[in-house]
């Protein structure tokens, strides 16, 4: 009898000590499912635009924001895949990663530029997205808007710096879809744009070199005009791409071409401060004492904002240290106005006078 009590009180010990444990086990598996649910409700709901609900399950459980699912991607990547830019935007203030990487590498500018969702990528880019994000096979966002022909998305990408050039494992690059927007056979390859500028004005401009090699190969105007007089030389040289300017000069472009302001490619050199562009240029029998519309020089320039270098490399190609405007005014007279005593010395040291528009100076007749 005792020994079937002890064994019967064992019995009901396992039984309870069972039950326990599938009960801890259903209530771990329960969490964990809610966990799940969590995760993927939020998601959805981002996916499907629905912020008011994105907005209730976050402020309960704040870090649903950096779950993912299985495959790596965020709520982010969803509201950008979905064109939701309120919701992307709601989640962008709650902290979310713009540069959150799926399992692939995809990020959620990919997604946006992948579906052609301007808005929604101009939104990441100002919260900082990383324009040439890679993935794992190679492509940046700016393949993903390529791909789909979405020349829009390409020209903003491009905007904020996308490389042209980058290379997916495949080996393709952008620049040959962009060349085939630019280049298209009823239109020719110097089609110009409603402001005149051709596709090699503005490969000048974004210094894209190996798509400007490929349009002078195609029979590019090296010298072709905007509606401002300007050439891919004066972008050039505007923009400091001596790279770019030395091919343009080896293709023959006119180191000499005046712009509706009479602004010569040395002038933009000098106005800008590009000693190395301006080196480039007068190597290249570069005008040194051209005068644009108003009768400023490069050397004009280079005193009036303070270049000594660019001042020294002039005067070192025979500008001419007195030259007058058209009222009246020498470059000595710009740098002591402007405050610039280390290049009016170095004028003064060649020579210079300081000639004002009155044309009353002591120093012409006192050197």
């Amino acid at each position: 009898m005792r020994s079937l009590m002890i064994r019967f009180s064992a019995a009901v010990v396992f039984r309870c000590v069972a039950v326990t444990l599938i009960t801890l086990g259903c209530m771990c598996l329960f969490s964990a499912c809610h966990r799940k649910d969590a995760g993927y409700e939020f998601r959805a709901a981002a996916a499907k635009g629905d912020l008011t609900k994105v907005q209730a399950l976050l402020r309960g459980r704040p870090n649903l924001v950096f779950s993912k699912n299985k495959k790596g991607s965020t709520a982010l990547h969803w509201a950008a895949a979905y064109d939701h830019k309120d919701v992307a935007e709601f989640l962008l203030s709650n902290k979310a990663d713009v540069n959150a990487k799926t399992d692939e590498g995809s990020t959620p500018l990919h997604r946006a530029a992948y579906g052609d969702h301007l808005d929604l990528a101009e939104l990441l880019l100002t919260h900082k997205a990383d324009v040439n994000a890679i993935d794992k096979y190679g492509n940046t966002p700016l393949h993903s808007a390529v791909s789909q022909d979405h020349k829009d998305m390409a020209e903003l990408l491009l905007t904020n710096g996308a490389d042209v050039n980058a290379k997916a494992h495949k080996g393709t690059t952008p620049l040959q879809w962009v060349l085939g927007w630019l280049l298209p056979d009823k239109f020719g390859v110097n089609t110009k744009t409603g402001k005149g500028t051709t596709p090699l004005h503005w490969a000048a401009i974004k210094d894209y070199k190996d798509m400007a090699e490929l349009m002078l190969a195609k029979g590019a105007d090296v010298n072709a005009r905007d509606d401002g007089g300007e050439t891919p030389l004066h972008c050039a040289a505007f923009n400091g791409h001596k790279d770019m300017a030395e091919l343009l000069l080896a293709n023959r472009a006119d180191v000499n071409a005046k712009d509706d302001n009479g602004y010569t490619p040395l002038n933009w050199a000098a106005i800008k401060g590009y000693k190395d562009v301006a080196e480039l240029l007068l190597a290249n029998k570069a005008n040194v004492n051209a005068k644009d519309d108003k009768g400023d020089t490069p050397l004009h320039w280079a005193a009036d904002k303070g270049y000594k270098d660019v001042a020294e490399l002039l005067l070192a190609n025979g500008a001419n240290v007195d030259a007058m405007s058209n009222n009246g005014v020498t470059p000595l007279h710009w740098a002591v106005v402007k405050g610039h005593q280390d290049v009016a010395e170095l004028l003064r040291q060649h020579g210079g006078h300081n000639i004002g528009s009155n044309l009353s100076a002591p120093e012409w007749n006192y050197p």
